[in-house]
Order: structure tokens, then sequence, then C-alpha cells
């Protein structure tokens, strides 16, 4: 591990590698990253900087890359992010919050004051009444339960999801995946399970 971003690519007849290089001069990446595609098609990978910064790659159809400093919640170092094309920017602070960088950074602090050790991909929820923006996160501790985390217009709030009966710790992060109009939340758990997670009445 030398810092810098690597990239895997099919270059038409074998896979090969292209460097990237570091977020900024003296600045090592660091930490969980995060990637989409947009229309070009382009490419931004979300880095975490060694020093707190978040950091986003873009690379264009010609392989052209550029780096570009988001800064880092007032008070806060990135630790870990999370990003998709529509449910935009979340990143986990070193101290357990939860962030959301649009623009500018806003912080959702800690649910029932337990650190945030990883969460699932944002997602976004959209409808004519309304814009959601949810994921779900596991907080650190020998007792691990889930969270939602539910960002709307003008608010944000924490609803605890429990745990499964018989587990204590999660393993990995939550998975969030939707089968038509259904949400699916998968999590491993340290008896060895796969766990999910689904609201009553769903198929």
């Amino acid at each position: 591990f030398d810092g810098t971003l690597r990239e895997s690519f099919w270059n038409g007849n074998s896979w090969a590698w292209r460097n990237h290089g570091r977020p900024a001069p003296g600045v090592d990446a660091f930490g969980t990253t995060s990637s989409y595609a947009i229309s070009g098609p382009t490419t931004r990978v979300f880095v975490p900087g060694r020093n707190g910064h978040l950091y986003r790659f873009t690379l264009d159809a010609a392989n052209q890359g550029s780096w570009q400093d988001l800064q880092a919640p007032p008070g806060k170092s990135v630790r870990k992010v999370h990003a998709t094309a529509s449910g935009g920017i979340f990143a986990i602070t070193d101290d357990g919050d939860v962030c959301r960088r649009s623009g500018t950074w806003t912080c959702y602090g800690k649910p029932d004051n337990k650190h945030v050790w990883d969460c699932s991909d944002p997602i976004l929820l959209d409808s004519q009444y309304i814009t959601l923006y949810t994921l779900f996160c596991v907080h650190t501790g020998s007792y691990q339960e889930l969270y939602q985390l539910t960002v709307y217009p003008g608010g944000s709030d924490w609803v605890n999801r429990g745990k499964p009966s018989g587990t204590n710790t999660f393993v990995d992060r939550p998975i969030v995946m939707f089968s038509g109009p259904y949400s699916r939340v998968f999590v491993p758990a340290n008896d060895g399970n796969l766990y999910e997670l689904y609201p009553p009445g769903q198929p």
C-alpha cells in the first residue's frame, strides 16, 4: 500500500492496472472508497485522505482524471464513505457521526449516541409527494443493533430496527436491495448466518 488510487480495467485483451496517484501532494488515500458511473461515461471515485478530507476522483471517457478536495465536516475527519449516483455522498467520521456532502457538509449525529461503525450505500426514494435519502447503519460495541437514517426536506431521523434474535454483533456492513417496490436489508452476523430485515406484509 503506497497511498495511491489504483484501477483495474479490461484493455480489450486482458486485465491491466492504472495508477491515478494520490489525492493531493503528500496526502495518502486512506480508508474505504466508493464509486459510481454517470453519463459520458464518467466514473467518480470517492476516497478518504489520511488528512481526514474526502476527495473525489473523476475519470472521463478519454481516461483523463482529476482530483477535487471535498474537505471534511467542520472539526471532523472522514473515515469511510458510501456514495451512489442517486443517493448522494454519505461519510462516516472518526468520531462515529454520519454526514452528507451536498455542496456543503451536514451531519446527523449518532443513533442513540452510539458511534457508527459502517453503513449501507445510500438510497434515494423519490415520489411526487416527497424525496427521501436513506441508509442503514450498525454501531460499534459488543451488542450491535441496526439503525436506519432517513434524510428528508427540513430534517432527518434515526430509527432503531433492532437485531436478529440470538446474535450480538454484525461482521460486515448492511447491504440493501430492492425487489420491485420492496426493500430488503441483509446483514451477516457473528453466528455465521445472513439475516434479512424487511417490513411486515412484504412477500
